[in-house]
């Protein structure tokens, strides 16, 4: 019975482990499966994905016939606090892009990935 109770909790706390939260309903425009990409690929890129709040969700095809998420996201560093909304693409199953600050290295660049998949 012990055994059994341990792999119940094994299995709820490994499906929780990369559950965010929508809070926009724009998870109706991009499904279920969608949701369940984003959730892989930001439970292995966020230091707290339990914390992860997504936003203004949406699904993109682009010329080269990628399927991507778009949307925004709110997450919790380190610390505990939130660092704000931030504008991220899902490519392709395989690769996160989380915008960085403005003021950040690396802005411009992952702003035209943003660009090129996000915007048809």
């Amino acid at each position: 019975m012990k055994s059994l109770f341990l792999a119940v909790m094994l299995m709820s706390t490994a499906g929780a482990a990369s559950a965010q939260t929508v809070m926009d309903g724009t998870e109706k425009r991009i499904g279920e499966k969608g949701i369940a990409e984003i959730n892989g690929l930001m439970g292995r890129a966020l230091k707290d994905p339990y914390s992860a709040q997504l936003k203004l969700l949406s699904l993109h095809r682009s010329k080269e016939n990628v399927d991507s998420y778009c949307g925004a996201v709110n997450a919790k560093n380190e610390f505990g606090g939130y660092v704000g909304f931030r504008l991220f693409v899902a490519i392709d199953k395989q690769r996160l892009l989380i915008s960085p600050r403005p003021n950040e290295p690396d802005f411009a660049d992952v702003a035209s990935q943003i660009g090129k998949y996000c915007i048809n």
